[in-house]
């Protein structure tokens, strides 16, 4: 599909190009996870003219460490869960604050 993350900035600021040129590069700012996305994120404010971050993010794993079931970023408050995961495996609240 992509050569590599290059390619993929590259290919996906190609393919979303009119959407973008309704934006004001004055507002934007592309964030880019340190998990590969940085890469992506680059190209794409380079594209835009924009601004550009990295937001550090750690894997959030379930109970026995084989299934993901979120991310935390290192601002407090940075937390994303797959919610479907986390009600069918019945992850518990604690658990996940003791994680934080």
């Amino acid at each position: 599909m992509f050569k590599n993350r290059t390619d993929a900035g590259i290919k996906l600021f190609e393919k979303n190009k009119d959407e973008f040129e309704s934006f004001n590069s004055e507002e934007i700012v592309v964030l880019g996870l340190n998990k590969g996305g940085i890469e992506i994120a680059k190209i794409l404010s380079e594209k835009l003219n924009c601004g550009f971050d990295v937001i550090f993010v750690e894997k959030l794993k379930s109970e026995n460490e084989k299934i993901e079931i979120g991310g935390v970023g290192q601002t407090r408050g940075s937390l994303v869960l797959n919610a479907k995961i986390v009600k069918e495996l019945n992850v518990k609240e604690v658990f996940i604050k003791n994680k934080l």
